[in-house]
């Protein structure tokens, strides 16, 4: 029970690492990673690091309306 809850508050952290090195990456690689996210670990796990990704390119660029994913 506590390594269940250890990981449920581990899991945004990682999920949000993970988006920060993302938006470091060109746009191209980056999509191509997030196809390979949604093979490997499915839509639902794609779509949670495409929604981290979003939310963190938005704190980092404030007052942006629209990205490229």
């Amino acid at each position: 029970m506590i390594a269940d809850q250890a990981y449920a508050a581990t899991e945004p952290h990682r999920r949000a690492c993970e988006a920060r090195e993302l938006m470091r990456w060109p746009l191209a690689e980056r999509r191509k990673y997030l196809a390979d996210i949604r093979k490997t670990r499915g839509d639902a796990a794609a779509d949670a690091l495409q929604e981290e990704l979003t939310t963190q390119w938005r704190i980092a660029h404030r007052n942006t309306e629209k990205i490229s994913l």
